[in-house]
This record gives structure tokens, sequence and C-alpha cells, in this order.
């Protein structure tokens, strides 16, 4: 009975063939574009943007000019002092890539520019994504196999995989981003050249300006001195020596760290240390793209709990009576990373602000305020760090808080005439404004001015500026000549801005060539600094 029910293998074979066919013909056809895809995926995958193509996008200029003058034929000999790189190139650069590939491939183009050659010796691309990629998938970038390398993580380890990433490298410093940013290579070199002034390894901290805003308001001290720390973040690109990295690796291993904590290393990177973090107003270009990890309010909670739970683990070691305060599997009773050194309050450099010079390799400093408002830092506990940001932001205010953002310092060596570094307050006696050229000029130099472009109310407070030069930053030589200003060919507000600018020592003591240059002010004035550029340029014999 069965048997006469079924039906005959040939008969269903017969009804089924047709449809078969059409499967199988519809399968070789999605099969072969889906393999012809994943076969142009490394094509895909390394076109797009070239470094200096964004840079124009941007509207940031290649160079700049020597003078703001409708005629600038005097200046004909003139030029910015761009210094190329020197030395052996002694930095390895790390970039995390998790779902900006594109992105990844654009760094690297930067990165392995030849300007960049005596500061990058390799190129670490972490791979945090499922997805691997391989050095054909960097084709566009310009980047020798020899410069890359890359590491495929068997599973997404976010932020601690920057700093694996620079203890396994063989230079004795690291330079790290995340890939929604891209940084300029005068940028990078001033990182580095900054490194070779500092007196023991510490971390430099580009920002912009709402998270250079945090970033002072989070600062904390205790009336102890043990405690003196604050919060940067390093994705907007930072620099450190590989023994940081590698110490504090071996702390948080140390301290028994959670999976989940490691993750989230960069928040506790700079609190950990217990020394106010040196930060730089940047000049990155946001890239975007992709899908940000700390985005939303979840992401926000998930950095607050970490940077609490960071403030924890420091007040935890600051206040232990007995050593040693962490385990060792070795007795060892050194505690690795953080600085345990008393510091007082008055040592915080934090009253000198520092911005990036965009185009040329400088760094701006200048010790005019930029709040109006005392921020409140000496606290009792690290634990403390997020509620003394709360009282600070109430401190300076909504308006505090736009100015701050709108006419940052970083404003007045940004290339771009039309953007303004703004004093909070009218200027005070004793403010300066410093440029550090980090590099000796060259012997062939034979004249150099500090030049200015600002409105009509700072020029009264340059002509009474002192207007001086150094070889160390120390020991400076005063300038005899007047400032001279004249209208420039920039119109601002319905009014040409002026260029003024005043004639410094060339050289120093020994004939040493000068690197710094300085105006202070020697007056009392109510009018508030606007200076749109401040440049220093200079003929060669």
């Amino acid at each position: 009975m069965f048997l006469n029910n079924r039906v005959p293998q040939t008969s269903q074979k017969g009804t089924r063939a047709p449809s078969l066919g059409l499967g199988a013909l519809v399968c070789a056809l999605v099969c072969g574009i889906v393999a012809a895809f994943a076969s142009m995926s490394g094509y895909w995958r390394s076109s797009g943007r070239s470094a200096d193509r964004t840079l124009r996008e941007w509207d940031i200029p290649a160079n700049l000019p020597i003078s703001y003058l409708q005629d600038v034929s005097h200046y004909e000999n003139y030029t910015r002092l761009m210094r190329p790189a020197s030395g052996r190139a002694d930095t390895t650069a790390v970039i995390l890539n998790w779902s900006r590939f594109p992105n990844v491939v654009l760094i690297a183009s930067l990165l392995c520019k030849p300007v960049l050659d005596g500061v990058i010796s390799q190129i670490f691309v972490w791979n945090n994504s499922p997805n691997p990629v391989t050095i054909k998938d960097f084709a566009s970038s310009g980047c020798s196999p020899e410069k890359l390398k890359i590491y495929n993580s068997p599973s997404n380890i976010l932020f601690q995989a920057r700093f694996m990433a620079c203890a396994q490298s063989s230079t004795p410093y690291c330079f790290t981003q995340d890939d929604d940013y891209l940084i300029r290579p005068e940028i990078i070199q001033a990182l580095r050249r900054r490194m070779t002034d500092l007196d023991h390894a510490k971390a430099v901290h580009l920002l912009p300006p709402h998270e250079h805003l945090s970033s002072q308001l989070r600062e904390i001290h205790s009336a102890d001195g043990r405690l003196h720390t604050s919060f940067a973040w390093l994705g907007h690109g930072t620099i450190f020596s590989r023994s940081n990295a590698e110490e504090f690796l071996e702390l948080l291993h140390r301290l028994n760290f959670s999976f989940e904590e490691m993750t989230m290393a960069d928040n506790y990177f700079s609190i950990l240390r217990n020394e106010v973090p040196e930060i730089w107003f940047d000049q990155g270009i946001e890239l975007g793209g992709g899908q940000p990890f700390t985005a939303g309010t979840d992401g926000d909670s998930r950095n607050r709990r970490h940077i609490t739970k960071a403030a924890q683990y420091l007040d935890g070691i600051l206040n232990c009576d007995t050593w040693p305060c962490i385990s060792s599997a070795s007795g060892d009773r050194r505690i690795p990373y953080i600085s345990v050194a008393k510091s007082p309050i008055a040592s915080s450099t934090s009253s000198v602000t520092k911005a990036a010079c965009a185009v040329v390799t400088c760094i701006l400093e200048t010790n005019i305020r930029l709040l109006l408002s005392q921020s409140l830092h000496t606290v009792d506990s690290a634990q403390a760090m997020l509620s003394i940001e709360e009282k600070n932001v109430e401190l300076i205010g909504v308006d505090g808080k736009e100015h701050y953002l709108s006419h940052p310092p970083s404003s007045a060596v940004d290339g771009q005439p039309h953007t303004s570094f703004v004093s909070a307050e009218n200027a005070r006696m004793g403010d300066f404004i410093h440029l550090d050229l980090l590099d000796a000029v060259t012997p062939e130099t034979r004249a150099l001015d500090m030049a200015f472009l600002v409105d009509i109310g700072t020029e009264q407070i340059l002509r009474d500026c002192a207007f001086a030069s150094s070889t160390d930053g120390i020991h400076w030589t005063l300038s005899e000549v007047e400032v001279q200003c004249f209208d420039s060919s920039v119109e601002h507000e319905h009014r040409f801005l002026r260029e003024c600018y005043a004639p410094v020592q060339v050289r120093g003591g020994s004939n040493t060539g000068i690197r710094h240059v300085r105006a202070s002010y020697q007056g009392s004035m109510d009018e508030k600094w606007h200076i749109h550029e401040v440049w220093v340029r200079g003929v060669s014999i």
C-alpha cells in the first residue's frame, strides 16, 4: 500500500528539474557578483581621498603668506622659516581600526608623507574589526610594506590595543590617534620635538576646544600635594613614551583590572599618572564616518563610570598606609607609572596655555586668561573630579564656555585670518604671547620679525609691549626697535585689520640662533586682545 502511494522517483525529479535549473542559474549569477565584489574589496577599501585633497577641502592652505599687506614687495626675500624635520625616525604611529577603514587608509597616507620620514618609523594598524585587512588594502596610501605593520585582532579589545601596540614597538616614542581625526604633519613634528625638551617621560595631548576646557575644569590638587591630576583624551592625537605604555599596562595588571576596565584604558591613562597632563589646543580635522563608540548618553555614562573608577584606584594607592599598596608576584615594592611625588598647587603649569601652529612647525604659548572666573581645583579626593568640573561649569557660565570654544588661542596660529583669539578680559600687565619655533634659526638668517594681524584695539596693546628673543626661553634679549603697524588687505567688521611687527635679535649668546620670540605687555588698557594671526618671518643671506 505504501509503495502504491509513493511518488515515483523519476517523476519527482522530473517535476523539480526546471525549478532547480533556474535556482542554479540565479545562484550562479549572485555568487558571481559577490565574488567579483569580494575580489575588488581591496580596491574599494583602499581607494578614497588623499590627505592633501582633504586639507584643501577644509580650506587649510599648504603655504602661508609672509605678509597680509596689500603691497608685499618688501618681503619678497622673507620666508616663514619652515624647517624640514631632521634626525632619525624614532616614533611608532598607532592607529586603531573598527568601522572607518577608509579613514585609516587616509591617515596612513598622511603619516607616510616624506615630510614625516624624520619622525615616523613605523605605522602600526591594530584592526579591532572582524573583517581582516592586509597590506594590499593600503595600496593607495603610498606606504611601503616595510613601514606598515598590521595586526588583525581576534576580538575587539577597544582602547587597550593602542598601549599594547606601543609596548610591542621598537621605538622610544609612540603617537596615537583615533580613526575619525586627521592631524597635520607639522603638528606631529611639533609633538615629537616637544618630547626632546621634557625632563621626564610624559604624554602630550592634542585637544579641540571643548575637550580642552573639560580637561582644564577637571584638574584637581590636594592640599597636601600628593594628588595632582586631570583627565585628557588620547584620540585627537597624543604622543608618549613606550616606557609609559609598558608601565601603564603593568599597573593595570597589578591592579587586577577586569576585561571591561582594560578595554576602556583611555579613561584611566591620564588620571592614574597623577600628573597634570600637558594639553595643547589642536588644529585637527574631524573626518567622521563609521559608527562612533562613545556617542550618546550611554557613551557618556560609560565614560563617567570609568573616570570615577580610575579616581577610586588612584585614591586607594595614594591613601595606602602599608606598602606595597598593590600586589606583585615578584614582591616588587615599586608602584609603576603613578607619580607619587608631592607637588604644590603653585607648580601647576596650567596657567600657561599652548596651541599647535598650523602649516609651520611651532607652538604658541600664552598666559593670557581664557576664563573670567577663577575655577576650583583643591579637593580631598580624586573621586571629586567630576563634581568639581560641574561646579566649575557653573562658575564660568554659558557665556564663558561659549567664548572659550569660539576664540581659542589656536585661532591665532591656524593660517586663517578671519578667525581670532580673543582674551576673556582686558589686557593685563605681564600678559605675553610666545612663539616657540622648536629649533634654532639657521646661521644664514640675518633678520627676523615677530608679526601680528590684529584689530585697532590690540594695535594699541602691542605698542606697549616689549619684544624679545631667546635661545632657550629663559634668557631674553630685548628689541630696541618700536613696533610698526599698517593697514592690511584683510577686512573684518567693515574695517581693515592692522599688520604690526617688531624686529627681534637673530642671535643669542655664543652667536647661537634664537628659537623663541615673545611680546610682553607692559601697560594697562581697557582693551581685550584680538589676535587674528601671529607669526615669525625672516630673511636669509
